[in-house]
């Protein structure tokens, strides 16, 4: 228990990893339309919201809000809302971020609540941008739905509707030039695969960032590794070997 609170508390830094308010609305900088204007902008955001595109879509948007305000689903939408709502707050982490600068001062929601375990043990804010997504992508449907319904009588403009909306999502979120990692794999480790023998292969330098490069390896040696990876590690991890 004191092992994993230790680590809890070492990955919890939400104060410099929430998301801006201004990356929501943000065009996607992975998108190769957007990226020459929105890259440059998303680095001064912070180090989560320069990783990661938190763009909502106007296209979306524009959908959720044509459901808010129809009254057959009020229901179902008013639910949808409250938990995307949920997921928008506690990413903005216990302080705001507002254009790049985060202002110490102006105290969020999930700053009284960082002593909560489950809320703590998620350390960086950003993530609950995921959480986002489904109650956003529900709320787009109904919106479009909406619209369907309100063009019933009028069936070419709801088969343009049909093609030209899906398309439109599909530029706003167009992602292809997501970094990818090198992949390639040394015959050395097709040598050790058809090595005889139980042992362990001590791979050097160590730490958390070498040891995702190391498991990816063992997948192709299928030996024994002395050092694994571990989400949470405890600064105590290394303390023998050194």
């Amino acid at each position: 228990i004191g092992a994993l609170g230790e680590a809890i508390e070492q990955k919890y830094t939400a104060n410099v990893n929430q998301a801006d308010v201004i990356s929501y609305i943000l065009p996607n900088f992975f998108n190769p339309l957007f990226s020459p204007y929105t890259r440059e902008i998303a680095n001064n955001y912070g180090i989560m919201n320069g990783k990661w595109s938190a763009y909502l879509g106007l296209v979306a948007l524009a959908l959720a809000i044509a459901a808010l305000t129809w009254k057959k689903q009020r229901k179902n939408t008013r639910l949808m809302f409250s938990i995307g709502a949920i997921f928008f707050i506690l990413s903005l982490g216990p302080v705001l971020r507002f254009n790049g600068p985060v202002y110490e001062d102006i105290r969020l929601p999930a700053y009284y609540l960082s002593w909560f375990p489950p809320l703590k043990a998620i350390g960086r804010p950003y993530f609950y941008v995921i959480g986002l997504l489904l109650p956003l992508a529900i709320l787009a449907a109904f919106g479009f739905d909406r619209l369907l319904i309100a063009l019933k009588d009028h069936r070419k403009i709801q088969l343009a509707m049909m093609i030209i909306l899906p398309w439109e999502l599909l530029t706003e979120y167009l992602t292809c030039q997501y970094p990818m990692v090198y992949t390639a794999v040394s015959p050395f480790y097709e040598q050790i695969a058809n090595k005889p023998g139980d042992f362990a292969i001590i791979q050097l330098p160590m730490g958390r960032h070498s040891s995702k490069r190391y498991v990816y390896l063992q997948m192709v040696q299928q030996k024994k590794i002395v050092e694994g990876l571990a989400a949470r590690t405890p600064t105590t991890a290394y303390q023998y070997i050194d």
